[in-house]
């Protein structure tokens, strides 16, 4: 075997097989698929609208951009890449020359989750996606960047999530991670020029004379 895929395999046992424990199986899961739930973008789309507001049309052009980010990154990972790159996950079972089927690891730990076990695993969706929404809004910002920082801890932990229930291997969530930080800032730096500092508007003086 490849040694980087070994070491990626060996990587998965580590983090699913031996660091695990009650609380964080009960914790975990639901971390994993939060963006499959419609009340937690509910509950992420306020603080985002609330920290940039919607008073200027700058701000209200980046909750635009943000609502197109996130389905385009995950397409683009999951219809594009996936599709390119087949790796079966680590909680699959393969055929064997014989007919039979093992699984790709066979004392893997699958927890509970909405992914499709027999879709391919490379790279994380999951990844992609939450390292673009940290990656956008940190390329675009230009004051209280110290507070954005701390999106950084949303894709660290769904891609650690996505390894310890038994979806991905280290490999396809560090892929992710890399096109998602690809994707957002790429998007920053081509949104730069529309989203200027402040409004074109009449100063409130001219708009009396009027």
């Amino acid at each position: 075997m490849n040694p980087f895929l070994q070491l990626d395999r060996n990587l998965f046992i580590l983090i699913n097989e031996r660091w695990h424990n009650a609380l964080f199986d009960w914790l975990v899961p639901p971390l994993s698929d939060l963006q499959h739930f419609p009340l937690f973008w509910a509950v992420f789309v306020l603080p985002l609208v609330l920290f940039f507001g919607l008073k200027s049309s700058r701000n209200r052009r980046i909750i635009l951009l943000f609502a197109v980010l996130i389905p385009g990154t995950n397409f683009l990972s999951s219809g594009v890449v996936k599709r390119m790159f087949w790796r079966p996950r680590p909680c699959a079972s393969v055929q064997t020359i014989s007919g039979t089927y093992e699984k790709v690891i066979p004392d893997e730990r699958f927890l509970p989750t909405v992914t499709d076990p027999l879709s391919s695993s490379f790279p994380s969706s999951h990844s992609a996606t939450w390292a673009a929404i940290a990656a956008f809004p940190l390329t675009i910002a230009k004051k209280r960047r110290r507070y954005l920082w701390l999106l950084l801890l949303a894709p660290l932990l769904v891609g650690y999530s996505r390894i310890y229930v038994g979806v991905h291997y280290p490999g396809d969530v560090l892929t992710g991670w890399l096109l998602g930080a690809l994707i957002g800032v790429g998007v920053g730096f081509l949104a730069r020029p529309f989203l200027p500092e402040k409004d074109i508007s009449i100063p409130e003086k001219q708009e009396n004379l009027l």
